[in-house]
């Protein structure tokens, strides 16, 4: 029997999540500008797959297809009435294709609007979409929640807050994204790295870090910089280098033999957990497991 989530953090080896999800539906057809989500529904086979496939590269954990599943998101792309079915369903996928030691994560991620004064979204609504998904996600027998690819602390902040509200007995992790600047790394909202995941990890979540934007090797040195600043256990999952057009599609150019080189370094950093974004591939992940497994 698995532990929990909160203890298995602690211990070795590290544990290794799935990689790029979007990415890796687009390559199986996903029309441009459609939401991952809107396959949930439509293409539940292929959502499935994927999911499948990260069990057999052998990720310890799978995060359901259920990132822009909030009603903000979901409503730019006709779904608003499906938020419920969406949700659902995306979990139902992803314990489909889970084995008994997966751990099943549910995706929470940015509603894609600013705070006024710079948009129109407010702080009783984000906190009301929130509580809307984390409130029907906690229905489900998920290990934990997991909010990704944030770029504004306070959206990050809320959506901790809801999930918290709705589900006190589910744990939280949370990833913010950042930019590596010449005075560090901060988000495009002017965050910065450590204080940011510390304030995060001081209001209760159990696991931070960072996700995609960087590839590698910029991963790699934000790692080694919050190492030292943030106690917390850490996930850091990179993109599989910077996207590139070719021939009007958007491709990685990074390799799963290349892309070992960030498990590595990862490790060697003692970091408690990794897996990629953007462009990685079951492949990509294959790598990352024999690094661990001959740790």
């Amino acid at each position: 029997m698995r532990p929990p989530i909160t203890e298995r953090i602690h211990q070795r080896p590290p544990l290794l999540f799935d990689g790029g999800f979007g990415s890796r539906l687009i390559s199986m057809g996903l029309p441009s500008g459609m939401a991952p989500e809107a396959w949930v529904l439509e293409n539940p086979d292929k959502i499935q797959q994927v999911h499948g496939e990260y069990v057999a590269a052998g990720s310890d954990v799978i995060v359901a297809c259920t990132f822009g599943g909030n009603r903000i998101r979901l409503e730019k792309v006709g779904l608003e009435d499906k938020v419920t079915e969406v949700n659902l369903k995306a979990v139902e996928l992803a314990k489909a294709a889970s084995q008994d030691t997966t751990y099943i994560a549910v995706d929470l991620g940015p509603t894609g609007e600013f705070f006024e004064p710079h948009g129109a979204l407010t702080e009783t609504v984000a906190q009301e979409v929130y509580e809307e998904q984390a409130g029907l996600l906690a229905e489900t027998g998920i290990d934990f929640f997991m909010l990704e690819t944030f770029y504004d602390l306070k959206e990050a902040q809320i959506c901790l807050s809801a999930c918290q509200k709705m589900a006190p007995q589910i744990p939280v992790g949370v990833t913010l994204t950042f930019n590596q600047t010449p005075r560090g790394f901060f988000t495009v909202m002017g965050n910065p790295a450590a204080e940011s995941l510390n304030e995060l990890a001081a209001n209760g979540a159990f696991l931070v870090g960072a996700n995609c934007t960087l590839e590698a090797e910029g991963m790699a040195i934000l790692a080694a910089e919050l190492k030292q600043k943030v106690s917390a256990p850490l996930l850091f999952q990179a993109n599989a280098g910077s996207p590139q057009i070719k021939a009007g599609d958007v491709v990685y150019p990074q390799g799963p033999e290349e892309f070992a080189e960030f498990g590595k370094t990862m490790l060697s950093l003692g970091i408690q957990a990794i897996g990629g974004c953007c462009g990685s591939t079951p492949e990509h992940i294959i790598q990352l497991r024999q690094i661990i497994n001959v740790m």
